[in-house]
């Protein structure tokens, strides 16, 4: 067979031929998928973050609504405080059922007011020591602090159901209450001390986040406002 002539060129100013070198062709690279479209991935719900992701949680509230949980929160949070200030007396001059009427119809207004007291008072006790929060956010520390709060009704539901109106009493008969009536109180008095100080850690973390300073100074912040609230429940136990 007869070879094929190899093509040839000539260079500028040169009368000799130039063999053209053949080039390997370069395998064809595939193209890229250009990237699809992704929505923006939402922030989780802080109901799911409140109790192991504070900060997460101040902060995804505060930039969408930092009055998020308030109705829910200042419910559980008053309803935590009126049956806190039951078990002492109430029991002696009334009724069970009523006990737990009071309780449940003025739960939410103690509870809203003292949010937003303790808000207050955490702004401007913040202030002091160097802090820069607003009312807004502090109180919203207040809220998702108290998120704890939210265990309490079934634990003082369940307390009551076994126990009855002796956990209103100041000195329950013990043959009343029996064995295992005081087993079950010592172990939501040991619950409830365990939601209080994971509520104090939820709550000078946020804090200190909030107001921009360490976390001593939020622990100082925080030690003086739980020391205005013993002091004024001391004072409603001794009137």
């Amino acid at each position: 067979m007869a070879r094929t002539p190899k093509k040839i060129k000539r260079a500028k100013g040169n009368s000799r031929p130039v063999p053209v070198k053949k080039t390997r062709r370069s395998a064809a690279v595939p193209k890229e998928k250009p990237p699809a479209f992704s929505k923006p991935v939402p922030s989780p719900s802080p109901w799911k973050t409140a109790w192991f992701h504070p900060l997460q949680t101040i902060r995804t509230v505060l930039q969408t609504n930092p009055r998020q949980g308030l109705p829910i929160i200042a419910f559980t949070y008053g309803l935590t405080q009126l049956i806190g200030m039951a078990e002492f007396r109430w029991g002696e001059y009334m009724e069970l059922w009523a006990i737990v009427l009071v309780c449940i119809v003025l739960a939410w207004p103690l509870g809203y007011i003292a949010i937003h007291v303790q808000g207050w008072f955490l702004e401007v006790a913040g202030g002091i020591m160097g802090g820069y929060a607003t009312n807004k956010q502090t109180t919203a520390v207040v809220i998702w602090g108290n998120v704890t709060t939210l265990i309490n009704p079934f634990l003082d539901s369940f307390l009551i159901l076994m126990v009855g109106k002796a956990v209103f009493m100041k000195n329950p008969d013990p043959q009343e209450v029996g064995l295992w009536g005081a087993l079950i109180i010592g172990i939501v008095a040991v619950t409830h001390l365990l939601r209080i100080v994971w509520s104090a850690i939820l709550i000078i973390g946020q804090l200190a986040e909030v107001h921009q300073f360490s976390r001593w100074k939020a622990a100082a912040t925080l030690l003086i406002l739980y020391s205005v609230g013993l002091f004024f429940a001391y004072l409603g136990r001794i009137l």
